[in-house]
């Protein structure tokens, strides 16, 4: 039998029941001859093999070709059926070697290619089934049968630095620590023979714990480093070539241990719960008007990047074209699993719920052209709409997909009123821009920031007026710091640019663009919180699949939820997440899901959502403060030796994340302050070179634990207004001395420019903290001072926000000059008209309402009013403790006994541990618990 027969016979066993079309078999096996002698060609080498097997009905389809499986069958076929069954034990005996294993066609680079990536893929399958059954074996205790099977799995990767750590595990959970060592020195020697390479630190880590260790029962599963390239800044970054090939695993958790990804799979269960998960099997109520484009299988070099970029052109090209939409890029490639076929595109309907899939291919045709074909899929009848071919110079990408969008809207305006049809919906005519941002979309959704923000930055460069790629810049650069000035800036230049794109695309402008104006601050806060709130509604009923709406709802949630109207409580930001990662567990939805999930569900829960990002390899500096994270959340772990030497080796912008997680974890270790206290050492790799910047950071969650004489002897006044800001909440928790507290307020009040009002998010806090002190010592000059100062300022003011924010200084400074003046009905009135939606940051004010309103026996009135605002996830606020025992006493004078409970447990947990003037509050918080619970009083509390 001939080599191309032998060819032609692997590619039609390999495909299965789905068979592959006859211009795809031209295109492997003779990519060089025309459409006519291709499929002359073609013909002969179907008589061949027919002739040569003996059988006439070997082969079955007339456009699609396939293998007849009553007469012929595959080890391939076989081993594939086996693990469609979930029958590990039975792919692993099938599996015999490597795919086509000695075997080339030296005249057809296609084939060649076809067969790595097969060869890749069958291997890949066959490593994740022996990882199952190693895992399985080590579950029910037979320590041996897992050594076996990871020896055979090494046998397929042996310089898999994972795969060693696996079986390095299994050896030494079996007792064979020896064994465990020199298969350490076989995998060294390996790695230096092929690759001239040392093992990557996971190994050398094991390698010294076990050296160390002269009993390990169980060492820890250390997590493999993801492939990487060294770019030539010399940073690494995601292997780029993995993505250029189009031979990237669509799933980052392929890259992750068996037992990591059955313990993920739980974790994604119950956290998300099953009813949310998307997956292939699960189908969902097909919506007509609803398209699911696929990405296209490419047989042309030059043309990887259409395989993924057809999938944002024509979707964005498709999405608001008469009544239509479209599945979100993400949420496709995620889950696309098959060929350009009828049964694949089937599948891809029936899952993400798109009436309609366009699938197709591009393939070369000559030296310099492409043939591109395309069939829109009926998913509710299981039929092909339309087949489309359309063939241009390889450089015509954009034209050829104009050309297939206008004969797509043609086919669906028979039945549909489509209207205009509108082109170029990514906003650019410029096809490097386009290719330079679609390769930024292809990183971006692999989570390898630094890689997509310098292609955005590329499309940028050649079409200065790119819409989209500005749009994604800002959220690559978001650092969750002080300081996020050109963020803003960056939103509010794309919102802009809104103009000429497609429906979904526009929505996510304009909220950004409204997230940039209500952190800047120049324009009234609440008619644009109110306009963000429902432009993202909208966008959530018009796009309910798409992970990324889900994840700007979950954000709101977080960072502006307790401001709204209606609120977005903590709970619903998580489940805003969680729908998010269930639509698509690849996309990067887990970071505040974090934080969320510790404060909302504990540290157990937290680690679930950690694991599942860890999977998704992200780089530095989120990944090595994952591990640290971690670390801390496990109780078996929190104080080791590990643990510390993280703490003090990591980097301080790693610091900065894992402390921006802990925040508000009310642990009684206080496990918050020791990342604090790590990153108050100079450190390297820190983003904030200014000092101040650190002292803050350390000193504010020393005031939300109560420890307020450490952090203020650790506050520099010199830092700018955040550090005024904690300042304030000190002075008003009596944690500063007096006439300190009354000096500094005098400086900051005589240096303030109310005119300019620049840092209104800020600046509410400070202003109410000096208010507060100066009703308190019944500094009526300094408080007329304050406000003829405002007067002053909201005259000159230059921009709305600020303007809105000095008009409620303005009412503020009248009633806390009531108060001043012990005239407590009129503060109490003043307080009540005060326009407090100017001012979102303004919570003093609204707890020295409250405490009136509770004077007048006005309990519910003030209940109303704590419940109302509250310093939201994303705050860490000392005065969050005050605000919540006031509300503790009130629903507990109300009967609210579950509120009170809750809010009582609150202050005890978080001030357990806080200085001895703020104990008798601790106290009173543990009495009132003993009490409602109907506990003993505390021992310590008899008899005061």
């Amino acid at each position: 039998m001939q080599r191309k027969t032998l060819a032609l016979l692997s590619l039609l066993a390999a495909a299965g029941k789905n068979g592959l079309s006859r211009d795809k078999l031209v295109a492997y096996l003779w990519p060089e001859s025309d459409a006519e002698h291709g499929r002359s060609l073609l013909k002969q080498a179907c008589y061949a093999l027919r002739r040569d097997l003996h059988e006439h009905e070997l082969l079955l389809g007339a456009t699609e070709l396939r293998l007849n499986p009553d007469v012929i069958t595959s080890d391939v076929q076989g081993f594939e059926a086996a693990l469609e069954r979930g029958d590990a034990a039975q792919a692993v005996a099938v599996h015999a070697g490597p795919f086509l294993d000695g075997f080339h066609l030296g005249d057809s680079v296609e084939f060649e290619r076809w067969v790595e990536a097969e060869r890749a893929r069958l291997t890949q399958r066959a490593g994740e089934a022996l990882e199952t059954l190693a895992t399985e074996a080590a579950a029910q205790g037979d320590h041996k049968t897992a050594v076996d099977v990871w020896r055979r799995r090494a046998a397929l990767d042996p310089l898999n630095s994972r795969v060693a750590v696996g079986l390095m595990t299994a050896l030494a959970v079996a007792g064979d620590r020896a064994g465990a060592l020199q298969y350490a020195r076989i995998h060294e020697t390996l790695l230096q023979d092929e690759l001239d390479a040392v093992p990557d630190a996971v190994v050398v880590e094991l390698t010294a714990h076990l050296r160390e260790e002269s009993v390990a029962p169980a060492p820890p599963l250390p997590r493999a480093p993801a492939s990487r390239a060294v770019t030539r800044d010399g940073e690494s970054c995601p292997d780029a070539a993995a993505i250029e090939t189009g031979l990237a695993p669509v799933s980052r958790l392929q890259s992750v241990p068996r037992a990591m990804k059955l313990a993920l799979s739980a974790a994604v269960a119950m956290v998300l719960g099953a009813g949310l998960l998307l997956r292939p099997g699960t189908h969902v109520e097909l919506d007509p008007n609803v398209v699911a484009v696929a990405p296209f299988e490419v047989l042309a070099p030059s043309a990887e990047l259409w395989r993924e970029g057809l999938v944002d052109v024509l979707s964005r090209n498709l999405d608001g074209a008469g009544p239509m939409r479209t599945v979100a890029p993400t949420v496709v490639i995620r889950h696309w699993r098959g060929r350009a076929d009828p049964v694949a595109a089937e599948d891809l309907g029936r899952t993400t719920g798109a009436g309609l899939v366009l699938f197709g291919g591009i393939i070369g045709a000559g030296r310099d052209s492409i043939r591109l074909s395309a069939t829109l899929f009926d998913t509710r009848s299981s039929r092909a709409l339309a087949e489309i071919e359309y063939r241009d110079a390889a450089d015509h990408m954009d034209r050829l997909s104009d050309s297939l969008t206008v004969a797509v809207l043609h086919e669906l305006g028979r039945t549909r009123p489509i209207g205009a049809v509108r082109l170029a919906s990514l906003g650019s005519t410029s096809l490097p821009a386009i290719k330079a941002f679609l390769r930024g979309e292809q990183f971006y959704r692999r989570d390898a920031a630094d890689s997509a923000l310098a292609y955005y930055e590329r499309a940028l460069a050649v079409d200065s007026t790119f819409t989209l790629a500005l749009r994604r810049i800002p959220w690559m650069l978001w650092t969750g710091g002080p300081d996020n000035s050109l963020v803003h800036a960056l939103m509010l230049r794309a919102g802009a640019r809104n103009h000429g794109l497609a429906p979904r695309e526009s929505l996510l402008v304009t909220i950004d663009s409204l997230w940039g104006a209500l952190e800047t601050g120049e324009a009234e806060p609440w008619p644009l919180l109110h306009r963000l709130s429902t432009t993202l509604d909208q966008a959530v009923r018009r796009y309910p699949d798409d992970p990324e709406v889900w994840v700007y709802r979950g954000e709101l949630g977080f960072h502006w939820g307790s401001y709204g109207q209606p609120t977005i409580t903590p709970q619903q930001a998580l489940e805003a997440l969680d729908r998010s990662i269930s639509l698509d567990s690849g996309f990067a939805a887990y970071y505040h899901a974090i934080a969320l999930a510790l404060e909302l569900r504990g540290p157990a829960e937290a680690r679930r959502y950690i694991l599942a990002y860890l999977a998704l390899h992200p780089g530095p500096p989120v990944a090595p403060a994952l591990d640290l994270l971690d670390g801390l959340l496990d109780p078996n772990r929190a104080m080791s030796s590990e643990v510390t030497r993280l703490l003090d080796t990591l980097s301080g912008d790693a610091l900065w994340h894992a402390g921006l997680t802990v925040m508000r974890w009310d642990d009684s270790a206080e496990m918050q302050l020791r990342v604090a206290r790590a990153l108050a050492v100079a450190r390297h790799g820190f983003r904030y070179t200014d000092s101040s910047v650190t002292n803050w950071v350390f000193a504010l969650p020393l005031a939300y634990r109560g420890h307020l004489r450490e952090a203020y002897a650790n506050l520099r006044l010199d830092g700018g207004l955040i550090s005024d800001v904690t300042f304030a909440e000190l002075a008003r928790l009596g944690g500063v001395p007096r006439d300190s507290a009354i000096a500094v307020f005098g400086r900051w009040l005589r240096s303030s420019d109310f005119a300019a009002a620049h840092a209104v998010r800020w600046s509410g806090e400070v202003m109410e903290g000096a208010l507060g002190l100066w009703a308190e010592t019944g500094d009526t000059a300094s408080i007329q001072e304050l406000a003829r100062r405002i007067d002053s300022g909201i005259r000159l003011a230059t921009n709305p926000g600020g303007k809105s924010f000095l008009r409620y200084g303005a009412a503020a400074a009248q009633a806390f000059l009531a108060l001043a003046r012990h005239d407590t009905s009129d503060a109490l009135r003043r307080l009540a008209a005060a326009p407090d939606s100017l001012c979102l940051h303004c919570f003093l004010g609204h707890l020295a309402h409250a405490h009136l309103l509770s004077a007048k026996g006005q309990d519910r009135d003030a209940a109303r009013l704590l419940d109302q605002r509250a310093p939201g996830p994303d705050d860490l606020s000392p005065s969050e403790v005050a605000w919540t025992l006031e509300r503790a006493r009130v629903n507990e004078r109300l009967g609210n006994r579950d509120k009170a409970v809750q809010n009582y447990a609150f202050v005890a947990r978080v001030w357990a541990n806080a200085d001895s003037s703020l104990q008798p509050l601790v106290a009173e918080a543990r009495a009132a618990l003993a009490r409602l619970r109907g506990e003993p009083r505390p021992q310590a509390l008899v008899g005061r």
